[in-house]
């Protein structure tokens, strides 16, 4: 009786409104999860955690020359694409080869790692589909979505690979952490980040690395009632984007959403799922 009661009583914008409706949530998936492809396992380095799920579109909704990298999410720490199988049905459903990466995780390794991971991946995707006509779609939730971000944002690690800027079409942002200077000071932030004002720090902060006049298509939803990550942690990194004019960004915060609101987003009776597949219609 008592976990029920929790259940309606804990406030939004906790973190233990968001540990209690963690099975709720799990539930919503599983229940629309029905006969997915497991997608092909193909790895990029020699860790176990340095792989990727490769998911084909269907073929008469195929857009050979567009690549969607989604990064799941678990505070960095925990996690694995395997369980996102769904996710990749929203993307090749609509005709994007999808790519669900695993990458090195905290404690044992941080930010400077897990950049060597995202230039890993890249090249191994570089490799696969040669070609200047590949364009990404790049996005994440929650601490995937900080990734994503790393690897749209730096241009500086992508002309190292070879890459544009301009290969990385849109960037798709759910609940992520973007201005770590707002999150909560806890061994998660600190494990990937090290502490504030260190060399590491500054690395692993997304707006150390955006450049202005970047007009690339961004979509971030992040509720304002989340209680993994704070919405101020959104609200302050657009607040710095915009000042340097680096437009093309939609923004929607949803007053009552959640965290895990927004990472069910997959699923056909949430409210982001129209709103998310429209913005990928606009790279047709």
């Amino acid at each position: 009786m008592l976990p029920f009661i929790a259940y309606f009583l804990i406030p939004r914008g906790t973190a233990l409104h968001e540990v209690i409706h963690l099975p709720h949530y799990w539930w919503k998936i599983k229940a629309e999860e029905v006969d997915l492809p497991s997608g092909q396992k193909r790895s990029y380095g020699q860790d176990a955690r340095q792989y990727y799920l490769l998911f084909a579109p269907a073929p008469q909704s195929a857009k050979k020359d567009r690549i969607v990298i989604y990064f799941h999410g678990g505070a960095w720490r925990y996690g694995k694409p395997e369980l996102f199988s769904l996710v990749a049905e929203r993307f090749t459903k609509k005709g994007f080869i999808t790519i669900l990466p695993s990458c090195r995780r905290t404690p044992r390794y941080n930010y400077h790692d897990v950049r060597a991971d995202l230039n890993a991946l890249i090249i191994a995707l570089r490799n696969d589909y040669p070609g200047e006509a590949v364009r990404f779609i790049v996005g994440g939730m929650s601490s995937g979505g900080n990734l994503a971000a790393h690897l749209f944002y730096n241009q500086t690690a992508l002309k190292t690979q070879g890459l544009s800027a301009q290969q990385f079409q849109g960037l798709l942002l759910l609940g992520a952490p973007l201005d770590l200077l707002a999150m909560p000071r806890n061994n998660h932030v600190s494990s990937f980040a090290g502490k504030p004002g260190s060399p590491l720090f500054q690395e692993a902060n997304v707006q150390q690395h955006v450049q202005a006049e970047d007009q690339r298509s961004v979509l971030c939803i992040h509720g304002k009632q989340d209680g993994l990550v704070p919405f101020a942690s959104a609200q302050q990194f657009f607040t710095a984007v915009e000042k340097i004019e680096s437009g093309g960004a939609r923004r929607l915060h949803p007053a009552r959403a959640s965290h895990l609101e927004v990472a069910a987003w997959a699923t056909e009776s949430s409210p982001y799922h129209t709103v998310i597949m429209e913005w990928l219609d606009t790279f047709d």
